[in-house]
């Protein structure tokens, strides 16, 4: 059977330096992990149908092989995360599907403390239909594959400069029919100058950037910024600082050809070594800018929130996509009672196998479109420690509306382009014996089509058992309950599900 090259090719990205530069990845600590989920699972509703349908149960087979690879290095950095979901049903009504995911990144210094070669590569996914019933089946999906790779040099003068320069070359293409408007090539340059030691109680940074991308189904765009920004260091518990800037952005399909100044001002307060809040506000060319982000951290609790309202696009989520790094939470919410790197990294492992947590959770991308829009976006992550158990919690809310900034252009059209929508989940995980853990989770989601008023609540109830057979053997039973209440009978449905899995690691 041959094999598309295109799917595969985010993935080489990921092993190139270690093919390339074999010494130096040879001279990095690496830990990589092979893994075979295979599970068995029922469904009273395959097709997912609403009151007025037929509801008919299945059975399905899924298989999911992936990796992780992490490496850290005097000179190399490299952490990679690739998954492939594959599944069939018995009865063929929903055919056989199947999705990767890939979240990678690496950098090699290729010379001391001057150049270094930075890359990612992501796979991620979007709705071929955002007004469908989205269950248990992966063929309402498309592939979303990006990259980037470029140079970036850090020179330092003395005691009085630092600057930070990189040329970055980046891709998007996607599988799916609804999806192409994303699809191009761009190029973005930075340069960034910054003050050092011998300017007393004010810093300064000035930078430049230059961001061209080349879309397959419309022209190109062409954004370019300039800013100074200066902040006061007098205290090192509260630093406020004043943006003062320029952009000019070629766009066709924006309301306004802007050519403008733009300027933003907030504060850093540092009150203790584990909170920090950075705040601040703005206006750009469309109006006013906001940006938040909070986090603090105790014994027995982590919390995290973050808050961004400007200008965004369709690319810059697939690129730089949004997720909650699970494994980068858990370990802050681990440090008090595992200060040791590598025992902690260890716990928080076996936490997130025996609760069937991901790397990372993708946040959703409204919509795949060629058009800038107005996003709004807020993110909550809680993690709890009660007795022997941890308590996961997160909160997000988005609402993207290109209408705001852009003309009429290609995007998905039957569901329009503002879309506001809302996550809330919670898990928890029980060690109920050595090698047993229970974990309970429930997450409701709302989906808000604002442009033809389609509406969705969908409540998911979970349970798991999870057992640790062998080392590298572990057994999960898992039983749901999804519930959709729409603002239409046809898209209402419930759904009772069970799954088995095993898991070989290697």
């Amino acid at each position: 059977m041959s094999v598309k090259s295109g799917r595969w090719q985010p993935c080489i990205l990921s092993f190139l330096i270690s093919t390339l530069f074999p010494a130096i990845a040879n001279g990095a600590a690496w830990d990589v992990e092979m893994r075979v989920p295979t599970s068995i699972g029922y469904t009273d509703n395959a097709d997912l149908a609403g009151s007025s349908g037929e509801r008919k149960d299945d059975w399905f087979l899924r298989v999911q092989p992936g990796f992780s690879a992490r490496a850290i290095g005097s000179r190399l950095k490299l952490n990679t995360n690739y998954a492939y979901s594959h599944e069939r049903h018995q009865n063929d009504r929903q055919g056989k599907s199947g999705n990767h995911q890939l979240s990678s990144n690496a950098s090699l210094e290729l010379i001391d403390n001057w150049l270094t070669l930075n890359g990612t590569a992501a796979i991620s996914q979007i709705a071929r239909d955002s007004t469908s019933a989205v269950g248990i089946t992966n063929s309402n999906k498309d592939d979303i594959r990006s990259w980037s790779l470029g140079p970036y040099v850090h020179q330092r003068f003395g005691n009085a400069l630092t600057m930070d320069a990189s040329v970055v070359r980046n891709g998007v293409r996607s599988s799916g029919r609804n999806a192409r408007a994303t699809d191009g090539d761009g190029t973005r340059a930075d340069l960034t100058v910054v003050s050092g030691l011998g300017f007393n109680n004010v810093n300064w940074a000035f930078s430049l950037q230059d961001n061209r991308f080349d879309y397959i189904s419309r022209s190109d765009t062409h954004d370019k910024r300039g800013s100074v920004r200066t902040t006061l260091t007098m205290s090192p518990m509260l630093q406020p600082y004043v943006t003062w800037g320029y952009e000019k952005l070629k766009d066709d399909l924006l309301q306004s050809k802007p050519s403008s100044k733009y300027w933003n001002a907030g504060a850093i307060w540092l009150p203790t070594a584990r909170t920090t809040l950075d705040a601040n506000i703005g206006r750009r060319y469309f109006g006013n800018t906001s940006s938040v982000s909070f986090s603090h951290r105790t014994r027995a609790s982590t919390w995290r929130i973050s808050y961004v309202k400007d200008l965004t696009t369709s690319n810059q989520d697939f690129l730089i996509p949004q997720v909650i790094d699970t494994r980068a939470f858990l370990d802050s919410q681990f440090k008090s009672r595992y200060p040791n790197d590598a025992e902690r990294a260890a716990r928080v492992n076996a936490f997130m196998r025996l609760n069937g947590l991901g790397d990372r959770a993708e946040v959703e991308v409204p919509f795949s479109t060629n058009r800038r829009f107005l996003d709004r976006n807020l993110n909550v992550s809680v993690g709890l420690r009660v007795s022997r158990s941890d308590l996961l919690l997160s909160y997000q809310w988005r609402d993207s509306d290109a209408g705001k900034v852009s003309l009429p252009g290609e995007g998905i059209q039957d569901i329009g382009e503002h879309r506001r929508t809302q996550t809330a989940s919670f898990t928890w995980g029980l060690p109920v014996g050595k090698r047993t853990s229970l974990s309970l989770g429930t997450i409701w989601s709302r989906n808000q089509f604002i442009d033809n008023g389609l509406d969705d609540r969908t409540l998911t109830y979970r349970a798991g058992l999870n057992y640790q057979i062998a080392r590298d053997l572990i057994g999960a039973a898992e039983v749901r309950r999804t519930q959709r209440d729409a603002n239409d009978d046809v898209r209402d449905y419930t759904e009772n599900a069970g799954l088995l899995t095993v898991t070989a690691l290697f």
